[in-house]
């Protein structure tokens, strides 16, 4: 089935999702050199708007998720498909953001991570490949499609409470106050150039990106570009091993659920990392100095981000003869909720939001933390929840211990994420018809016709349960066992 595409205007598919492109980026990546490389990248982005309409093709989700490689990436924003592999390597916000969400639903976070709706409607027209079915659901099956609805609306309340909209006078004071006390405010530093980076104090991109170019490279000595491409990262999968970054310490700390048992699996082990709470205060100072600012140099050098390169100069040759006696002594940690959810919000706005979104987490039964920064170090001091869990989940990955069970083993089995189905209870009869087969093949492949393309497997065993158990005069109950973690679905 096919649908002719129409012109859309401001209540069209992108009408509530901000994107900013700065056109100063060209095809081969590299800034502009002047307003009329913006003025060309906008004229050539309304040429391709201007191409002859097109039939659009419908989609079901499954023919979606086939397309998740790195040679071939499909999303969908706002039940509209859009086959993004050849603008990958042209997106701001870099490649890997755009992989990460390949063959899955991005319409929120398409809307949380852009800005401005004139510039996506020019480059998204020619992405545009077809939508989703009529019968297909808004969002992938596994989503909570009440908890996503719940949420679109929250963003829409709050964009028309203008919780978006900046104001320049806090920040012209914010801005003040880091020059004026530029020793003793490096974490404001570090909360200042985040809301630029987000592109979310003022109305035009190109002075947010200036101001956070000046912040992060003259008053910090990073590189803009590096931070965009770590943090881009860090909010479209925040908190997911491996995708996340800002999770990802290397050998200094194993986090959450995965990492240990990955760690466990590679037999990867630098030191005890069950005392990993107790050098957490010691070593997260020189995260900065050591590890960072190396990150962000081979950065810059490595893709030749010179106007990077020259701010970050600029900010050694100011900070060395000024503090040079002090480097690398003083670093500070920055705990953020809100803007993990709403990057593009400016800061002073977060409070007021706070209420609606632990009133959203109550009605969902979800985990609503929000700790001040002593609180936080108190509960990594005292073995706290993040840290502890991890030191237990590595424990677990070391192999047997003294237990009432010595030959125990307490990681993952070989056999997890494995289902067996049985045609019949062990040592019963499975019976079988001469003329069209055995009762559960026959079953099983009727019901798998009828029902594989939207129900998981778990429940297609369940219904081919059921029609064994009611065939014939004679009686059967297929059964199995089952080491699922998640619902399986199959894409055929």
């Amino acid at each position: 089935m096919t649908f002719e595409e129409k012109p859309e205007g401001n209540g069209s598919l992108v009408d509530e999702s901000q994107l900013d492109l700065d056109a100063k980026h060209q095809a081969n990546g590299k800034p502009g050199a002047s307003g009329k490389a913006k003025l060309s990248a906008r004229q050539e982005a309304y040429a391709k708007c201007n191409l002859p309409r097109k039939s659009l093709n419908t989609y079901t989700w499954q023919e979606i998720q086939r397309h998740n490689q790195k040679t071939d990436q499909w999303l969908v924003i706002n039940r509209k498909v859009y086959d993004v592999t050849g603008w990958a390597d042209r997106h701001p916000g870099g490649r890997q953001v755009l992989k990460h969400y390949a063959g899955e639903d991005a319409t929120d976070v398409f809307r949380a991570m852009h800005l401005d709706p004139d510039i996506v409607r020019l480059y998204l027209k020619p992405l545009l490949i077809g939508e989703l079915a009529p019968e297909e659901p808004n969002q992938e099956r596994n989503k909570n499609a009440r908890l996503v609805e719940d949420f679109q609306e929250l963003r829409r309340t709050l964009e028309t409470l203008n919780m978006f909209n900046a104001n320049l006078g806090f920040f012209f004071l914010h801005l003040t106050q880091i020059l004026i006390l530029e020793a003793l405010a490096w974490a404001q530093g570090s909360f200042l150039q985040h809301d630029m980076g987000h592109l979310s104090i003022f109305k035009k991109s190109k002075w947010n990106r200036l101001m956070h170019k000046f912040v992060m490279g003259h008053l910090k000595g990073l590189s803009a570009k590096w931070w965009n491409y770590r943090h881009f990262q860090h909010h479209v999968k925040t908190n997911i091993y491996p995708k996340d970054p800002d999770i990802d310490a290397g050998p200094l700390f194993v986090l959450g659920d995965l990492q240990p048992v990955e760690y466990g699996k590679k037999k990867i082990k630098f030191f005890d990392y069950e005392k990993q709470h107790l050098i957490f205060c010691l070593v997260s100072p020189f995260l900065i100095p050591v590890y960072f600012y190396p990150e962000s140099i081979l950065h810059m050098c490595h893709r030749r981000h010179w106007e990077d390169i020259a701010w970050a100069i600029s900010f050694y040759i100011r900070y060395f003869i000024t503090f040079g006696p002090f480097y690398g002594i003083f670093g500070t940690m920055v705990l953020i909720y809100l803007v993990n959810l709403f990057p593009t919000m400016p800061r002073h706005n977060c409070h007021k939001v706070a209420p609606l979104v632990k009133s959203l987490c109550a009605k969902y039964g979800l985990p609503y933390v929000n700790k001040p920064m002593l609180k936080a170090f108190g509960d990594i001091l005292s073995r706290g929840q993040t840290l502890d869990s991890a030191g237990e989940e590595k424990r677990n990955l070391e192999g047997p211990r003294s237990t009432d069970e010595p030959d125990a083993v307490s990681s993952l089995p070989t056999s997890s994420d494995i289902l067996v189905s049985y045609s019949t209870f062990p040592g019963f009869v499975s019976w079988r018809d001469p003329k069209s087969g055995f009762w559960y093949i026959e079953t099983l492949d009727n019901i798998f016709e009828q029902w594989a393309h939207c129900e998981d497997l778990q429940t297609l065993l369940l219904r081919v349960a059921n029609a064994v158990s009611v065939k014939g005069i004679y009686k059967q109950i297929p059964g199995c066992f089952n080491f699922l973690r998640k619902k399986l679905f199959f894409t055929t």
